[in-house]
């Protein structure tokens, strides 16, 4: 799909969702019934979409979607499209009785605001966006910026500066005793 809409001026989008707090679903629910809810939310994300739109699991709560190349997709259709996800996931599943309600955050890479030139860029370009949606809490949807990208860049060379430090003995800790004579 990336390389279709490149070479033919089409526009396409691909979406990230991780379900939040899945940890805690395993937790209350049990594994059996977090699989079960994983499911059919699966199958809710391709009733929203398109034939021709790809849907993954590329994680056991976690999607990717790949919408199909077409003529025109801003980024209001995005927004929507995302919105639109959203509450098909958020409807109760209904597990032996039980409704057990989940929330989804979302990021998503728009073609023409991709990351880079091939298509893993553009999957990492999602990547980015539903982490900076995770950050921003539960329920949230973002959309990729070059400002994301920007902000991962800096992250990673603070980590390999701290990293680099510690190894070369230039951060040295310093503990000062605090005493209470109460």
């Amino acid at each position: 799909t990336f390389t279709k809409a490149g070479e033919s001026g089409l526009k396409s989008a691909v979406y990230m969702f991780e379900i939040d707090e899945h940890e805690m679903l395993e937790k209350t629910y049990g594994h059996a019934a977090a699989e079960e809810v994983s499911s059919v939310i699966g199958d809710r994300i391709i009733s929203v979409l398109r034939e021709k739109d790809v849907v993954t699991l590329p994680g056991s709560y976690r999607y990717a979607a790949c919408l199909a190349a077409v003529r025109s997709l801003d980024l209001e259709s995005c927004i929507q499209l995302a919105g639109r996800l959203q509450q098909a996931i958020e409807e109760p599943v209904s597990v032996d009785g039980t409704a057990i309600y989940v929330t989804a955050t979302i990021g998503f890479c728009q073609h023409a605001r991709g990351a880079g030139k091939d298509t893993l860029s553009w999957m990492e370009g999602a990547d980015l966006a539903l982490e900076e949606a995770r950050e921003n809490g539960p329920g949230s949807i973002r959309a990729f910026s070059a400002d994301m990208r920007r902000k991962s860049d800096s992250r990673s060379e603070l980590r390999e500066e701290v990293i680099k430090a510690l190894e070369d003995d230039q951060i040295r800790p310093w503990f000062q005793p605090q005493i209470s004579t109460d």
